[in-house]
């Protein structure tokens, strides 16, 4: 059976659907694929865990900065991050404004886990794209760029703009 995404007009209107689609598919499997590591971290924040572990310790707008998300998104995250204990909030003695964030010693491994694993990582997606004939990170930077530069609403005269 077709999908919606797959008839007549709608093969090409649905992108954010599929994205989201893929993006789910790839953070269920990825998720699979750490958990057999022994890892608890979310999917959703390795990138803060493994930024933490770099460029530590980070005040919550220098993660959110360094990995690009938004603040609020790079809150929710380090949030799970700390309830999972994997994740440390400080104070810092200078400025009461600012709580440092630093990974606990089961952070570090899980972290450590994550870095190691880049490249093998790296190499499952090259073969992916290899597969497709589309060099996925390229495609994507590509789009972010396109779609940043000249945003859809600009991008067709049919579709009305605010």
């Amino acid at each position: 059976m077709k999908t919606i995404y797959q008839h007549g007009a709608f093969e090409g209107a649905f992108l954010v659907a599929r994205l989201n689609r893929l993006s789910q598919t790839l953070e269920e499997q990825a998720q699979a694929l750490v958990a057999r590591r022994g890892l608890t971290a979310p999917i959703q924040a390795n990138a803060s865990l493994v930024t933490i572990a770099i460029h530590g310790p980070l005040s919550l707008a220098e993660l959110a900065r360094r990995t690009g998300d938004p603040h609020q998104l790079a809150a929710y995250r380090v949030n799970k991050l700390i309830r999972l204990g994997l994740v440390e909030k400080g104070m810092d003695a200078r400025d009461r404004r600012r709580f440092p964030l630093s990974l606990s010693e089961t952070g570090r491994v899980e972290a450590d886990i994550l870095i190691a694993l880049a490249d093998d990582i790296a190499r499952v997606y090259d073969s992916v794209s290899a597969e497709i004939g589309v060099d996925l990170n390229a495609a994507l930077d590509a789009a972010q760029s396109s779609f940043m530069a000249r945003p859809l609403d600009q991008r067709d005269p049919v579709i009305p703009s605010r």
